[in-house]
């Protein structure tokens, strides 16, 4: 890979700051920070604005929202559509020359999260803040190879997501099964053992 000179996370993106009041856009996708699972780059829910009662930041689709509330915790998404957010998350917008979801992946890089909460202010609700994380530097590639970078690690983003859903709807399963069998509502010989385990590869055919 070519690599430019290191630049500032401020030379990927902009902070991009529209208030918007409580109310005046009722029917837009609203995110906060519980709609959002730590490295994920993808939203895990959403609500309606029109539940709001204090000032939120619009977003556009491509945005990184960015969770500077305990950064620990390693929450920021792609923004997947137009909406409204709290104000607990940054809206970053990628400059021209940079793919945006190259730039959803550097703000979950370990090295960007230990730069982050090294940034952090406050005890009982420790944040860190775009004035500090604008200074993170990083490898800038071109965007050609950032695109290359970014469909590589979303396959493998994709490819957790499946795992986890296969993992979940196996753990109902479990559950399912534990019930029937010890209530008796079913019986192992009423189960075809062999063909039953080849279809757990897929729980939701079963």
């Amino acid at each position: 890979m070519t690599i430019r000179q290191a630049v500032r996370l401020a030379d990927m993106c902009d902070l991009v700051a529209e208030p918007v009041s409580p109310g005046a856009r009722p029917q837009a996708l609203y995110l906060g920070l519980e709609h959002l699972a730590p490295g994920r780059l993808t939203r895990i829910g959403g609500g309606q604005a029109s539940h709001m009662r204090s000032t939120v930041s619009a977003f556009r689709p491509g945005d990184v929202l960015y969770g500077k509330l305990r950064p620990y915790l390693d929450k920021s998404v792609l923004a997947d559509q137009a909406g409204v957010c709290t104000t607990e998350l940054l809206v970053l917008r990628a400059k021209a020359d940079v793919d945006p979801r190259f730039l959803a992946t550097v703000v979950h890089s370990p090295r960007f999260l230990e730069y982050a909460i090294s940034g952090t202010t406050g005890v009982q609700h420790p944040r860190t803040s775009w004035a500090h994380i604008r200074e993170f530097e990083a490898p800038v590639l071109f965007i050609e190879e950032q695109r290359q970078v970014a469909d590589l690690l979303w396959l493998v983003h994709d490819g957790m997501l499946a795992s986890e859903k296969k993992g979940a709807a196996l753990k109902d399963l479990f559950k399912t099964l534990l019930h029937k069998l010890m209530t008796g509502e079913i019986r192992v010989s009423d189960l075809d053992l062999s063909a039953f385990i080849r279809r757990t590869d897929r729980p939701g055919d079963i």
